[in-house]
């Protein structure tokens, strides 16, 4: 069985644990690839460094919302991601989109900007875009409408059918986290068995969001088996068949072939 974890954050969870036992647990649970996502500009070569170190890994680059300065993006930091989309293991853009949570709407016009233009740039390198939407769920689809994205990931889907549905219609990808695996995410339950399975994807958002057995502790690539396990069970499907449909998916998705483990 081969599983691929969408969205990870490995320069982030190296505070918590090397990436050696990183990649090593990954392994151990038939974890094959992974998504290494680029959050801003400060740690965007970290991100890609650490794409290096396996065949399997890959990363995107990006301006996350919580992480955008108050004035709008320049031209220098958009052709910094530019430049940065060049390498070799770097297969998408992002993660951007709206976080409403944190910043109220009517002070995040900085977001709105930097997602605009990361978008247009997605579609310009013909690149996925990794989407995060938090509060968000009416301006994130009017925008990648206006713009008519056709090519990205809803990442850590947490939102209703209605929402999936536009993203859907517009040729995106839904991406479930350990949040599909809480108790009280009934209707995100429901969501997940209408996604067709051409379009499903599993992750992890490591270090968060640890799936439901490891709730209290941090998140790793190795956890997303349960959020895997979770979505078979859901949708009345085998676990080596759903791992085989998000592979193939993830294959499709972002133009890449998955190797049959993390080798060097």
């Amino acid at each position: 069985m081969q599983i691929i974890d969408s969205h990870c954050h490995l320069n982030i969870l190296k505070k918590k644990q090397g990436i050696a036992e990183t990649l090593a647990e990954a392994k151990q649970n038939c974890v094959v690839g992974m998504l290494n996502i680029g959050v801003d500009l400060e740690t965007a070569d970290e991100v890609i460094k650490q794409s290096e170190l396996q065949s399997n890994i890959w990363a995107s680059v990006g301006v996350h919302p919580c992480h955008c300065p108050i004035e709008p993006m320049s031209d220098g930091d958009l052709e910094y991601i530019k430049t940065l989309s060049e390498h070799p293991k770097v297969i998408a853009i992002g993660e951007t989109g709206l976080d409403f949570f944190h910043t109220k709407p009517e002070d995040s016009q900085h977001q709105f900007d930097y997602f605009i233009k990361q978008v247009e740039l997605s579609k310009m390198l013909d690149y996925p875009v990794i989407i995060h939407c938090r509060n968000a769920r009416k301006e994130v689809i009017e925008i990648l409408q206006s713009h008519k994205a056709t090519k990205g990931v809803m990442h850590c889907f947490a939102e209703d059918w209605q929402t999936a549905k536009a993203a859907l219609d517009l040729g995106f990808y839904i991406s479930f986290s350990g949040i599909l695996t809480y108790p009280k995410s009934i209707e995100l339950k429901e969501v997940a068995k209408q996604v067709p399975e051409e379009r499903l994807l599993v992750e992890t958002d490591s270090p968060y969001l640890s799936p439901q057995p490891f709730r209290s502790k941090y998140n790793q690539p190795a956890y997303v088996k349960h959020t895997l396990a979770h979505l078979a069970e859901l949708r009345g499907t085998e676990v080596t068949e759903m791992a085989k449909i998000t592979t193939q998916n993830f294959e499709r998705c972002f133009n890449v072939k998955v190797q049959s483990s993390l080798v060097k």
